[in-house]
């Protein structure tokens, strides 16, 4: 059964709930207070939507992507909940084809959707009112069609979202000054010494208090505890990084929680860190030549280009490759607000910079390419070059 919210009360704490299901649809939107644990929310209204064997088998297969599935078989309460939504929040939104010709002329607008997908057994009856809305991604019958178009454009979402955990650092070190701009960077390299070493926390870092978090705010739904269970039984610090790049939901977690800066849960997430930046260290690379496909604003690109010489830094993990692709277009999505980036790094291991190392070298998977970097790795813009249309060169 799909992730449904709930007016039942929370168990009591002062932490903000992470997570919060149950069986039943809500019956006020407003009594709903919740906070997810995944960047990327999948909402799916359909009058059948619980009730058939393939959409049931559907819904397992959308929470590979993401545990957060919310869904509706009442049209009214599926909009009351959607316009309760903060503008920060990212849905895809799933719906047939009579329901969705009903709900989008009022939900169309609200910014926390990103993305709609008309699902439906006759995509030709809904072609042409569907033009009218410039979020639909697709009009489709097939579940497999369904799961690729959602693949796909949650990498595309996700590359956007990795623009926050990207800065800009002017090198000020004649200066005493410590700027508004120059603040965030300090602070967050800073934070992630004191995360890291032992230093300044004695307490040791575990995985028992996420867990104990994790299963707070599951409120016994099934999906979820299956994913917690399975993660509390399986992981293995000397294999992390596995956790990191295989697309878990702990991997996505931590994504959201270091691009929303949350400092409590990346205190409780601190084992994780911990235990990727040893593996890193352990296997650290001399050099690297590597290279990696950003989106980026217009205003991203100027701000780059009018700080040549400085310093960019990963505030997220910057997964690479030594293969420079040959299609640097990142996504098919028509959207005039971003271009194509592709940055290449001439990486060195120096004295108290962040770990670099080989996945292929940390793990037994068949991986002779990719590079990872551990959060915080800074590196010096020596060149940004237009290559063509919307495609850029970032070295």
């Amino acid at each position: 059964m799909g992730v449904q919210l709930s007016t039942k009360k929370k168990p009591n704490s002062t932490k903000k709930s992470l997570l919060t299901t149950t069986e039943s649809i809500p019956t006020s939107p407003s009594n709903i207070e919740m906070e997810y644990l995944e960047t990327f929310i999948l909402v799916w209204l359909d009058l059948k939507v619980d009730n058939s064997e393939q959409n049931q088998t559907l819904q397992k297969r959308l929470r590979q992507y993401t545990t957060s599935l919310v869904t509706f078989n009442d049209l009214e309460l599926c909009e009351q909940w959607i316009k309760t939504r903060l503008n920060d929040e990212k849905i895809l939104f799933i719906v047939s084809g009579a329901l969705g010709r009903k709900i989008l002329p009022n939900i169309h607008q609200v910014k926390s959707i990103i993305a709609i997908y008309v699902f439906c057994l006759r995509p030709q009856y809904h072609i042409t009112w569907t033009k009218d809305y410039s979020k639909i991604r697709a009009v489709i019958s097939e579940p497999n069609t369904l799961l690729q178009h959602i693949s796909n454009d949650l990498i595309y979402f996700e590359n956007i979202e990795n623009l926050k955990t990207i800065q800009i650092f002017t090198d000020h070190h004649r200066t005493r000054v410590v700027n508004s701009e120059i603040a965030p960077f300090i602070w967050y390299q800073l934070f992630l010494e004191i995360l890291l070493s032992s230093s300044y926390l004695q307490s040791s870092a575990s995985s028992t208090e996420l867990i104990q978090i994790l299963r707070q705010y599951s409120l016994n739904e099934k999906e979820n505890l299956n994913l917690i269970e399975e993660f509390e039984r399986t992981y293995d610090k000397q294999q992390s990084i596995v956790w990191l790049i295989n697309n878990t939901i702990l991997a996505r977690f931590l994504n959201k929680v270091i691009c929303e800066e949350d400092v409590s849960m990346l205190f409780y997430l601190r084992f994780f860190l911990i235990d990727i930046y040893n593996q890193l260290r352990d296997h650290q690379l001399d050099s690297a030549h590597v290279y990696r496909k950003q989106l980026m604003t217009l205003e991203n690109i100027e701000n780059i280009r009018t700080n040549l010489n400085q310093y960019l830094s990963f505030n997220g993990f910057l997964i690479t490759s030594t293969k420079k692709p040959a299609e640097i277009s990142t996504s098919d999505i028509d959207d005039n607000q971003f271009q194509n980036v592709l940055i290449e790094i001439d990486a060195k291991n120096r004295d108290g910079s962040m770990p670099f190392a080989s996945i292929q070298q940390m793990t037994n998977l068949n991986n002779d390419s990719d590079i990872v970097f551990m959060c915080g790795a800074i590196f010096k813009i020596t060149s940004l070059t237009n290559e063509y249309d919307s495609t850029w060169i970032l070295q």
